[in-house]
């Protein structure tokens, strides 16, 4: 019986059932130590594959996609550049031009298992959040107003600047940032709209400041002292109650952007398409074009979008080939012809008009027109219903006011001023003509020529360029300021951006404008 129990290799089945055991012990013990080692691998590679890919999310945080719009930097223990990143560990993203934080807190990058997301969830990954004010700090140390004791005339404006201060020292600007107020504590003293003050009646008031992010509130506040003396030059008025930041016979502009809203520029002259960079952004509320404006070719935007306001052509208006943004409301004294631009606003035409292939008008806009409509065959019924003809149109002024000449030189010297050199944060410069070449950033500057102004290389200048006589040549990165100039404003480079601010924010008393 016992040899029946052999298989035909000669084991027995007890052999055989005590081979297949010891074969099971064997390999389940391989398999744990596989497991084990597994999970550790597992372990290691989740915390590497974790450092890989924050390390993904903040170069793209820092290249503007996503959370951040605009150009951001890390900051980690040991400072920029970031490194790998370690498990359970925060980074903080600064967002330069982003100002409105989410519920008041700081961007941030989670690494690995933490119990610092918004909802304070733990064992969770999370690669990018809010990091929770119960954990860090709120990043608004200060809200700053400038200039911190502002003054002004019966009449007379001034701009407050508003800025947020973050505890890593980055400024933000949000003078006319969605949820910040203004209040004045007497009206019949000084008004303020979106910054801009206007003396009403001699006295003090003072002026408070509130910025709301989530459900946080900063506020500051400042004390303004109006005299009695009223304002009675016709183009320093106009010149600043109308935040006039371009004045001159023309203007070429082959940069990126011009950011002027709520502001006013000045063409004593024609404006040419040729003179405009095809991709240019003109965001000015307001323009006056004292000749006639032909744009044939690119997509150079006029007027602004966030604030839009009135553009005058004293002269014929083609707005031809290229699709282009026309924002706020166009007069035009003469003749106006109409292809690929896309009118926000009305149209009022004290001429003819000429339709072509094919516009875009907004549901609400409509042209009016004094003279007669012509297009082509088969044209669009829904753009021919738009256009209505009538008797006459409102009509406008262009500003004539003559550019004021320059003092005597011996007020020059008396103020301040030194002529010519290098430029450098807060000088006043009076000379013949005026060039420089740099690549740095100069604040705060006044430069007053007999002859042109010439700034060139990469610079960025924010300041007051005044040449009565002459042409401003602009071949730098940015300039924020105001620009007069008999014979224009030529900026000359690629990319360049253009931002006003109120020349009272530069000079505050009118005695000490560099003109007469």
């Amino acid at each position: 019986m016992h040899n029946r129990l052999r298989d035909n290799h000669g084991f027995t089945f007890v052999e055989v059932m005590m081979a297949l055991a010891a074969i099971g012990m064997i390999m389940l013990a391989f398999v744990s130590y596989i497991g084990t080692h597994s999970k550790v691998d597992t372990d290691n590679l989740d915390q590497l594959r974790m450092s890989e890919l924050a390390v993904s999310i903040t170069e793209g945080i820092k290249g503007g996609a996503g959370i951040c719009p605009t150009d951001g930097s890390i900051i980690d223990p040991v400072g920029y550049p970031l490194n790998t990143p370690a498990p359970d560990q925060n980074y903080a993203v600064r967002c330069y031009e982003s100002p409105a934080l989410p519920s008041g807190s700081a961007l941030k990058v989670v690494v690995g298992p933490t119990g610092s997301d918004p909802n304070n969830n733990s064992d969770k990954y999370t690669l990018v959040s809010w990091l929770p004010d119960s954990v860090a700090s709120t990043p608004i140390a200060q809200l700053m107003i400038t200039p911190a004791a502002p003054s002004c005339r019966v009449g007379e404006t001034t701009q407050l600047t508003v800025n947020l201060l973050d505890n890593i020292s980055q400024l933000y600007t949000i003078t006319n940032a969605p949820g910040i107020t203004y209040t004045s504590s007497d009206t019949n003293v000084i008004t303020v709209n979106n910054g801009l003050l206007t003396g009403t009646g001699a006295g003090s008031a003072v002026i408070t400041v509130s910025y709301t992010i989530g459900n946080t509130t900063f506020s500051n506040h400042v004390t303004v002292n109006v005299t009695s003396e009223t304002v009675t030059d016709p183009f320093i008025s106009y010149l600043v109650n109308n935040n006039v930041f371009v004045y001159g016979s023309q203007f070429a502009f082959e940069g990126g952007n011009v950011n002027g809203s709520n502001a006013t520029m000045v063409v004593q002259g024609n404006l040419d398409g040729n003179q405009l960079n095809g991709g240019a952004v003109l965001n000015v509320s307001n323009i006056y074009i004292n000749g006639y404006c032909s744009i044939d070719g690119g997509s150079a935007d006029l007027g602004s979008g966030s604030n839009p306001g009135s553009i005058y052509v004293n002269g014929n208006l083609d707005l031809l080939s290229g699709t282009r943004d026309i924002y706020g409301n166009v007069y035009v004294n003469g003749n106006f012809s109409l292809k690929d631009a896309h009118i926000h606003g009305n149209v009022y035409v004290n001429g003819n008009v000429a339709l072509y292939w094919t516009p875009v008008l907004d549901a609400n806009a409509r042209i009016y027109y004094t003279g007669s409509l012509t297009y082509p065959n088969k044209y669009p019924a829904s753009i021919i219903v738009k256009c209505i003809h009538q008797a006459s149109v409102p009509t406008f002024t262009m500003p004539n006011y003559a550019i004021p000449p320059l003092k005597p030189d011996s007020w020059y010297a008396a103020n301040g001023y030194v002529p010519g050199g290098n430029l450098a944060n807060n000088i006043k410069i009076f000379a013949d003509s005026y060039s420089f070449h740099d690549w740095r950033t100069y604040n705060n500057v006044i430069i007053v020529s007999k002859g042109d102004i010439n700034l060139t290389g990469n610079i960025t200048v924010t300041g007051v360029l005044f040449a009565p006589n002459g042409r401003v040549t602009f071949d730098g990165a940015s300039f924020t300021g105001v620009v007069i100039a008999k014979n224009g404003f030529d900026v000359t480079s690629g990319g360049s951006t253009i931002t006003f601010v109120n020349i009272s924010n530069y000079i505050n008393n009118v005695a000490d404008y560099p003109f007469q």
